[in-house]
């Protein structure tokens, strides 16, 4: 597989960033895909996509805390040559965190992200998964 990025962020006022991504993956298959029950060959190919925008808070509350809000699509199958294997409709990506500074070396970031349309198949029910993160700089 191929995959080429472009990722940035701008910050426009001290307290206001917007930002987000652009990623494409040409993937070719490197086996057969009728060992998976599918009807294609060995170098089938498939363009699959993915973005995000990002807005972020910088600084909210305290200097190094920030709020920040992502709204994407998952990577998805945007064209395939295998025709039994197609992505009908769009997941999108909703995720908000706050990364709270404790001291310059530790921080903590609650968050929650929301997947609707799982696997792009609007028949699924939306995944709700919230989080926490903890980050060490030594």
């Amino acid at each position: 597989a191929n995959g080429f990025g472009l990722q940035g962020r701008y910050r426009l006022s001290p307290g206001f960033a917007l930002g987000g991504w652009l990623s494409y993956i040409n993937a070719n298959a490197e086996s057969s895909p009728r060992q998976s029950g599918l009807d294609g060959s060995k170098g089938a190919k498939a363009d699959i996509w993915t973005w995000a925008i990002t807005m972020a808070f910088p600084d909210l509350g305290k200097e190094g805390n920030e709020l920040g809000f992502v709204f994407g699509m998952p990577p998805r199958l945007a064209e395939n040559d295998i025709n039994s294997r197609q992505d009908s409709d769009v997941s999108y990506h909703l995720e908000t965190f706050y990364r709270y500074q404790i001291n310059d070396n530790i921080s903590i970031t609650p968050g929650l992200f929301v997947i609707i349309s799982p696997e792009h198949n609007s028949n699924n029910n939306s995944i709700v998964v919230p989080m926490l993160k903890t980050k060490f700089i030594f």
